[in-house]
């Protein structure tokens, strides 16, 4: 019988890189633990890292991060013809700067 040769993540050679559940505990940060199945680790709830007024905060923040993100691009569409007629913009320098 031939050794088989491990890789250093130590998976045998054979063994599928992508199998369900091989990444799916680091993605969450936490990996199996020695002898731990990846789908025991998952099995179990995340404890709670955070209060759930941190969390609205954040959901906040976010939300209003995309408004602002929202309402700028807008701003340039309404404003096209006054911008144009203010600077003298042809149509193709006006196409470029709305992209």
């Amino acid at each position: 019988m031939t050794p088989t040769h491990n890789s250093p993540d130590n998976r045998p050679d054979n063994s599928p890189v992508h199998s369900p559940g091989y990444l799916s505990g680091y993605l969450q940060g936490k990996g199996p633990r020695r002898g731990e199945a990846a789908s025991d680790a998952l099995a179990k709830p995340p404890p709670e890292d955070y209060s759930p007024g941190y969390k609205r905060f954040v959901l906040l923040m976010l939300t209003l991060v995309y408004a602002f993100n929202f309402i700028d691009r807008q701003i340039l569409v309404i404003l096209q013809e006054p911008i144009k007629a203010d600077m003298g913009l042809s149509d193709a320098q006006l196409g470029l700067l709305s992209g």
